[in-house]
């Protein structure tokens, strides 16, 4: 296979996680002018059509690099497991959207947080064999780096759907409560509007520090994939 097609689908990947980035900025303006069940439709069809997309042209990157007709050492491999393992976290995580989340899906606020604690647990082991395998310190050193840069990235998403799932549920009660007096009625509204208040600073403040958190994982990627990139042309 021609270099230029391995660069193509090299690119192709790229361009797809601009994208993703892309749709996100469009979801969290169209969220606030129509209703959330629209929304959910709308997050799960993007979400599924990226996912998928990523994959294929993450496979199709393989096959390149397989029919190029080079057989990988045991390290070799790991540098390429732990690109792939490290990619498909990150991209979960810039894959977060809290607005999707509402008090009539709240719940899920868990199972996501567990999935992407799987994809943690995966780009970790994966360095592990790195670290084991591989002998030139400076591609170690990357992989390191890029784990720690995503490990910002994860506990800033996790900072922030953790007292999501705190002020949804909380509201989901208040809206359950039957007021018996007007008094009643007034203190539910004024905690409505500050659960309001507080759900909007952790959206400002989370959509404020994502770009630069992917920035930062995303540049040691790209360390990283040099780093690899010399190891496996040795």
């Amino acid at each position: 296979m021609e270099q230029g097609d391995y660069w193509f689908l090299h690119i192709a990947v790229l361009c797809l996680q601009l994208l993703i980035g892309l749709g996100q900025a469009y979801l969290i303006r169209y969220w606030h002018k129509e209703d959330i069940s629209s929304v959910t439709k709308l997050v799960e069809s993007v979400k599924l059509e990226f996912s998928k997309e990523l994959a294929q042209a993450n496979s199709d990157l393989d096959i390149l690099k397989d029919r190029k007709g080079k057989s990988y050492s045991q390290a070799q491999q790991a540098l390429i497991d732990f690109y792939y393992n490290y990619n498909t976290w990150l991209q979960h995580l810039l894959g977060t959207i809290p607005e999707y989340f509402t008090i009539k899906n709240y719940t899920e606020i868990e199972k996501y947080i567990v999935e992407n604690g799987a994809k943690f647990k995966e780009a970790h082991v994966s360095f592990s064999t790195v670290s084991l395998l591989v002998t030139d310190d400076e591609t170690v050193k990357s992989a390191n780096e890029c784990l720690l840069k995503a490990m910002e990235f994860d506990g800033m998403v996790i900072n922030t759907l953790g007292p999501l799932e705190m002020n949804l549920q909380e509201r989901d009660k208040l809206n359950k409560q039957i007021p018996n007096t007007k008094e009643d009625l007034n203190n539910i509204d004024s905690y409505l509007k500050e659960g309001d208040n507080e759900r909007r600073i952790l959206m400002n403040d989370f959509h404020r520090k994502k770009r630069a958190c992917y920035l930062e994982a995303h540049n040691a990627a790209q360390i990283f994939e040099n780093r690899a990139r010399f190891f496996l042309n040795k």
